[in-house]
């Protein structure tokens, strides 16, 4: 017993999705499975957008599909199935085949696909299926004779799609009918729906049914003149969007190119659009490759695209699917594994010693936290209060561990100056006398008023200076130093 994985991806268009039973057949060269039914119990399957996956068994081993048969019934309120592609794999090889459809599965007809099947119509392997889909194309635009014995009924018009498609349609019918000007007028007049059927509201009453001034009202809402330059910018702005096919791309940006360039030949119009085709695309590789292919018009490039997209996703699926190759040396053991175990522990021993030295500066930074945390008083020392605070007047305001620090000094002359950062008295400092009293004098502070501490003043006593020394009445004794 073999198993495969189907995927099944629906499109994403208006009434793409199914209720109806969906069957397959996969081939091989000279062989092909049983009729397969692609459900899933208690699932909406096939709808909108959306990606299915089946798991299928068979006896029969096929390890690359070539090609599958598809069908579907009428099961269901909504039938119609539009499919994008699908995708079917070998559980046991391993390999990937691609089937792009891109279309609308009929009822009860069968349709094959190749894997990555792209080729022109003379060379279609499946000339009878693309019989009956010109057939189907046919029958679903030919004009409709609604009631036995009437007239072929032209299609309505919304606004929504292309006036000038429209009105090539709309004279189709009336020159196979052989109707007047005045018929012309009554039959474009009930053809409008929704948007396009304002127009009349806005119309004379005896002019609504007039074909010319129905056909110029049209063209001014849907269609105006001088809209050149509109077109060009649309044109030149138009990329692929994400959920958008290629051939949905061509197809608008030729129309985008034909009415941006309505005086142009058509060489010129293909030319235009097969290159902002090209400029339009998502993947980059792809329009380089495009390019390099040297497409002759829009259609080849469309061709070269829809190729290039189906086989970037065969390789991304076989490569997703395939495993990881490995080195075997002559003994039989694996390369990679061997270098692999020798540069384990060498990282591993790496990494611990990274760790240890990081635990270490941790420790560091936390012992000197630790500590600034344990100080106390900044001028008695003691703990339980703050430098600000402190009872004891009578200590020396300064570091708490200064006391026992020595102080730097140098001899200069007869004097003494000296510099210790961690000192009671910050900065550099001259001893002086004032008065006969020793003092340490900072110098050069720049302030204007020298004052004394409290211990100086006591010091002095009865040689304290009287106002009339500050004034300079009274002799006073010179600093010595």
């Amino acid at each position: 017993m073999v198993s495969y994985k189907i995927s099944v991806k629906t499109g994403d268009k208006k009434g793409a999705g199914t209720d109806a039973n969906v069957y397959v057949i996969l081939h091989g060269k000279g062989t092909k499975t049983s009729e397969q039914n692609l459900d899933t119990f208690f699932k909406n399957d096939f709808e909108r957008g959306s990606i299915d996956t089946y798991s299928v068994d068979s006896d029969i081993n096929i390890p690359e599909v070539q090609r599958i048969e598809l069908w579907r019934d009428n099961n269901g309120l909504l039938s119609n199935w539009y499919l994008d592609w699908i995708e079917v794999t070998n559980v046991e090889t391993g390999i990937t085949s691609i089937f792009p459809a891109m279309k609308w599965i009929k009822e009860d007809n069968h349709y094959f696909f190749k894997h990555i099947d792209t080729c022109l119509p003379q060379d279609d392997p499946f000339k009878d299926m693309r019989m009956l889909e010109l057939q189907t194309i046919q029958k679903d635009y030919q004009l409709q004779v609604k009631v036995p014995g009437l007239p072929a009924q032209p299609a309505t018009f919304d606004g929504q799609g292309s006036l000038i498609d429209y009105k090539s349609h709309f004279d189709a019918c009336s020159r196979i009918n052989g109707w007047t000007e005045s018929e012309k007028g009554l039959y474009l007049a009930v053809s409008l729906r929704g948007q396009a059927q304002g127009v009349l509201g806005n119309l004379p009453t005896d002019k609504r049914q007039d074909f010319k001034e129905l056909v110029m009202s049209l063209e001014e809402r849907f269609s105006p003149a001088n809209q050149t330059e509109l077109y060009r910018t649309q044109l030149r702005e138009r990329r692929q969007k994400a959920s958008e096919s290629l051939p949905e791309l061509g197809q608008d940006i030729r129309r985008l190119a034909n009415l941006s360039y309505p005086t142009a030949p058509n060489d010129v119009r293909e030319t235009l659009a097969k290159e902002q085709f090209i400029d339009g695309l998502m993947s980059v590789d792809m329009r380089l490759r495009i390019k390099q292919a040297r497409p002759a018009d829009l259609n080849d490039a469309i061709r070269h695209a829809v190729e290039l997209e189906a086989f970037n996703k065969a390789e991304i699926k076989q490569d997703n699917g395939k495993g990881y190759s490995r080195a075997i040396t002559r003994d039989g053991t694996n390369s990679d594994a061997s270098d692999k175990t020798v540069e384990l522990p060498k990282n591993m021993q790496t990494a611990l010693t990274d760790l240890q030295q990081e635990v270490r500066a941790l420790k560091q930074t936390r012992a000197q936290y630790q500590n600034h945390k344990n100080r106390g008083c900044f001028n008695c020392g003691k703990f339980g209060h703050f430098k600000k605070d402190c009872p004891d007047s009578s200590v020396k305001r300064g570091h708490p561990n200064s006391q026992n620090l020595p102080e730097v000094s140098h001899e200069k002359q007869n004097g003494v100056i000296g510099v210790n950062k961690l000192a009671n008295e910050a900065g550099m400092f001259i001893e002086a006398k004032v008065n006969g009293c020793k003092a340490k004098m900072l110098i050069d502070t720049g302030a204007t008023v020298s004052l004394i501490s409290k211990k100086m003043f006591d010091s002095m006593k009865s040689q304290v200076l009287s106002p009339m020394d500050i004034c300079g009445k009274r002799k006073r004794e010179p600093f010595t130093f």
